[in-house]
């Protein structure tokens, strides 16, 4: 390895993988966001949280976090795992802009959720265990998402 930002970047791609290859496992889920959470908010000063996001892996996530979330999140099991995902993966999306809101881009970030939500909407019957799940889950990612929002974009959670 030339660098720091190659290992950075080979250990992230390593812990994406793990979310996708080891959905069916709770237990790996839930230590490889804990490790992902670790080196996004343990980061500290602000020369480190730009590098972070100059990372080739974590501009791919940042664009793809839905699909990148798909194979774990398919599992009943990783319930619990989501409000950590979002609230990760919310937080690394805050970092990337000081004006997130103008861009428009955390309107694009937030599509996935307000999707499954309007599915909801239409829904005949949501006494599913299909719709249960869906509304369990979609209320986890909100969670987190919330909980990651600072005061500057938190009107426009609830503005939308």
């Amino acid at each position: 390895f030339n660098d720091h930002m190659e290992v950075i970047n080979m250990m992230i791609s390593k812990l994406l993988e793990n979310l996708q290859v080891w959905g069916h496992n709770s237990m790996v889920i839930k230590e490889t966001l804990h490790l992902l959470g670790i080196i996004i908010h343990g980061t500290s000063g602000e020369g480190t949280l730009s590098m972070l996001l100059e990372i080739d892996t974590i501009k791919r996530l940042m664009k793809n976090h839905a699909a990148v979330s798909s194979s774990f999140l398919n599992y009943p099991a990783n319930a619990k795992n989501r409000t950590m995902y979002y609230l990760t993966i919310t937080q690394l999306f805050l970092l990337e802009e000081d004006d997130a809101e103008a861009s428009g881009s955390f309107e694009t970030f937030l599509e996935p959720t307000i999707t499954t939500l309007v599915q909801l909407k239409n829904t005949a019957n949501l006494r599913t265990d299909e719709a249960r799940f869906a509304i369990i889950g979609v209320s986890r990612d909100l969670r987190g998402i919330t909980c990651a929002t600072d005061t500057k974009l938190f009107h426009v959670l609830f503005d939308m």
